[in-house]
């Protein structure tokens, strides 16, 4: 957790952008995750229950960074930090009314987990209301509902490419989702299975 402490206060998360908002701000996704199985950090994902674009632009001041709008529509932007060595911090609001809300519409458990960036960063802070870790500890990745590998079959080949990564065996409920699931990849654009 110090390494993942330190990476958050080179990139002016800690304290300075969380100093400057009143909302709520969550690390969510893979670096909560990478940080869970001690692997290097490429990106951070933020989440607030506001429009992050004021707070991601912010950050992209203070450290004299690149800022530009992923999806203006759903309000996600992403900040290209200098000098770090490629490191990105997404932001993005709620994908839907809480944050616990939020972590049940991902993909996997495994990425299901936050950590609120308002608290001292430690392992006994994590909010995880599917079993992350304990899925990550068990070597299974599950998805997180029957209706998310629907909703996006790209995250079907997402999970594949997590079953390898991570040397992980698909849980039965989740093989058979994806199963039900597969036909729709034939409608996945070129572009966006390549990303």
């Amino acid at each position: 957790m110090q390494r993942l402490n330190d990476l958050l206060h080179r990139a002016g998360i800690l304290p300075g952008l969380v100093d400057a908002t009143i909302s709520p701000l969550y690390l969510v996704g893979g670096a909560v995750r990478d940080t869970l199985v001690q692997r290097p950090i490429h990106d951070l994902d933020l989440v607030t229950p506001d429009d992050p674009t004021p707070l991601a632009r912010t950050l992209a001041r203070h450290m004299g960074a690149k800022w530009f709008m992923l999806d203006q529509k759903r309000r996600q932007s992403r900040v290209l930090l200098p000098g770090q060595e490629g490191l990105t911090v997404d932001f993005a609001p709620f994908r839907a009314s809480t944050l616990e809300a939020d972590l049940r519409a991902r993909d996997f458990t495994l990425n299901a987990c936050a950590l609120d960036l308002r608290r001292p960063l430690a392992f006994e802070t994590l909010i995880d209301p599917l079993g992350g870790r304990e899925d990550l500890a068990r070597g299974i990745l599950r998805a997180c509902s029957p209706t998310v590998l629907k909703d996006d079959p790209l995250r079907l080949l997402r999970g594949v490419r997590y079953l390898l990564e991570f040397e992980l065996t698909l849980d039965p409920a989740s093989e058979g989702w994806l199963r039900q699931a597969s036909p729709a990849l034939s409608g996945i654009a070129g572009e966006r299975r390549c990303s």
